[in-house]
């Protein structure tokens, strides 16, 4: 015979139970639309570009995995449009939107870093003058 405690204990194990499975089966419909192709290719891509580079820990490796998946869901259209500048026969086929991305996510850092300097000189640049104004 159970005791209410150890039902209740059951019926949390249970509830822990769905819940992984319903997160598990989520990400994998996820990952396999195409929005996680696209956040796949790009990290797939920021490995290749983490392990050509010189200083390989697997801190970088992960930030850069992250970071190129990240960027390659927003700027595979970025990169896809250049490819097609210069081969124009590419149709946007699940294939070269794929390709689009891993290029982005081997850019990724690369663009991060870009955009990251862009937005610090603007900054700089609308700064207000530490004097007050008092000199000009």
């Amino acid at each position: 015979m159970q005791t209410d405690m150890e039902t209740a204990v059951k019926g949390m194990w249970v509830m822990i139970w769905e819940a992984l499975v319903h997160l598990c089966t989520a990400a994998a419909l996820w990952l396999s639309g195409e929005a996680g192709r696209v956040a796949v290719a790009g990290g797939a891509g920021a490995i290749i570009r983490w392990w050509a580079s010189e200083k390989k820990n697997l801190r970088n490796g992960v930030v850069q995995t992250l970071s190129g998946g990240l960027v390659a869901t927003y700027m595979w259209p970025l990169v896809f449009g250049m490819l097609n500048f210069f081969i124009p026969a590419l149709g946007k086929d699940p294939e070269t939107i794929a390709a689009s991305a891993f290029v982005a996510g081997m850019m990724g850092i690369s663009i991060a870093k870009i955009a990251l300097a862009l937005v610090e000189s603007y900054a700089r640049q609308h700064q207000p003058p530490q004097d007050g104004g008092r000199n000009g």
